[in-house]
């Protein structure tokens, strides 16, 4: 599935409404560039999961957690360059215990579950271009 969000409004909205489908042990993955509205997206998305505080990109923390109706685990490893660095945290040890939200996930892909969910948010001008898939499977 893709759509067109026109602005941070339309970013936010859709991440509810995917956010209000997310149950326990869903795994998300964010792709797109500096900017694109990945930690915009989050932000609906822990909105959508009853969480009523500031969503910030953990991108020197690595990692945090939103209490909502269910957990949500927030990762960002842009400052990572592989999971060789990751000494103090393992997201494969949240899966199962709430959502987890990835961003910068291409520096961490050995740790990708299955199933899960990958979107991408594209920048085309003012708006962003996103697609959203469910992957049950590897294939090369």
């Amino acid at each position: 599935m893709t759509v067109v969000l026109r602005d941070m409004d339309q970013t936010v909205a859709w991440g509810r409404t995917f956010g209000s489908t997310l149950a326990r042990g869903d795994v998300v993955l964010l792709f797109g560039e500096l900017g694109a509205g990945k930690t915009t997206l989050v932000r609906g998305v822990a909105e959508a999961l009853g969480y009523a505080g500031p969503v910030l990109s953990p991108t020197f923390t690595i990692l945090e957690v939103y209490e909502g109706r269910l957990p949500i685990y927030h990762f960002d490893f842009y400052r990572i360059a592989d999971t060789s660095e990751l000494r103090a945290v393992d997201p494969r040890e949240y899966y199962d215990a709430g959502v987890t939200l990835m961003e910068w996930p291409e520096r961490v892909r050995p740790l990708w579950p299955l199933p899960r969910l990958e979107v991408r948010l594209a920048i085309d001008g003012q708006m962003r271009r996103l697609t959203e898939r469910r992957v049950s499977e590897d294939r090369p």
